[in-house]
């Protein structure tokens, strides 16, 4: 019975990520004059395209980019530090320990987590725990000769990065 209820969990998240997706293509046009020069254009019309995880993490870049350059420290900490538990709740998730999630996907959430390690001095030991929990969820969630492939080739993108 638990695996019912599993399987039927995984698809109300499915379908409540299809509905934003949805809503974020249909709102794009609405809301075209507030996105940002920078902002990330995939958010809106490619999201049908995009992973579920590859969408959240797109939405969660654009969301977590400021509009205009902050001059206010406390600003940009709200910022990095709200790109950071973004990632931290997808991670806690065991979303990106599934099988359906592409290896590119992981490198992007461990690639976010490097560059937020490197941003600032005060952003190291937060972005360090969050990569330990990342490569964690990896090595304890995926036991197929693929899945650990992916363990050790976001491990060594960490490493290089």
């Amino acid at each position: 019975a638990a695996s019912v209820e599993d399987e039927e969990g995984s698809g109300e998240r499915v379908l409540a990520i299809q509905l934003i997706q949805k809503q974020s293509a249909g709102g794009s046009d609405e809301n075209e004059e507030e996105t940002p020069e920078g902002g990330d254009s995939d958010v809106g019309g490619d999201a049908g395209a995009l992973s579920p995880a590859e969408f959240v993490r797109k939405l969660l870049i654009s969301e977590t980019t400021p509009s205009q350059p902050t001059k206010r420290g406390a600003e940009e900490r709200d910022y990095v530090f709200g790109r950071l538990f973004g990632i931290m709740a997808v991670v806690r998730s065991g979303t990106l320990s599934r099988q359906d999630v592409p290896l590119e996907v992981v490198r992007g959430y461990a690639s976010n987590l490097v560059a937020l390690f490197q941003h600032k001095k005060w952003m190291r030991e937060p972005s360090a725990y969050g990569i330990m929990e990342l490569l964690s969820s990896l090595h304890d969630l995926r036991s197929s000769g693929e899945k650990t492939n992916c363990f050790f080739a976001v491990a060594e993108d960490i490493v290089s990065g």
